[in-house]
């Protein structure tokens, strides 16, 4: 999955990316890895830490 601003490059980075991994991946289990855009956007890392923070809190 990849996110940020990088994303918003679409196929021109996704077409490749899905050509060449399978050469270089491991295939753990069998499976080979999906590579996509984040549902979340450019901001799927901040949405990431905040939600971490508030866990690390009601386990602290």
């Amino acid at each position: 999955i990849i996110g940020g601003g990088i994303a918003r490059a679409g196929d021109d980075l996704f077409q490749p990316l899905r050509r060449l991994v399978p050469q270089f991946e491991w295939h753990v289990c069998g499976h080979a890895v999906e590579i996509r855009p984040a549902q979340l956007g450019e901001f799927a890392g901040a949405y990431g830490a905040a939600w971490e923070t508030q866990r690390e809190k009601l386990h602290a």
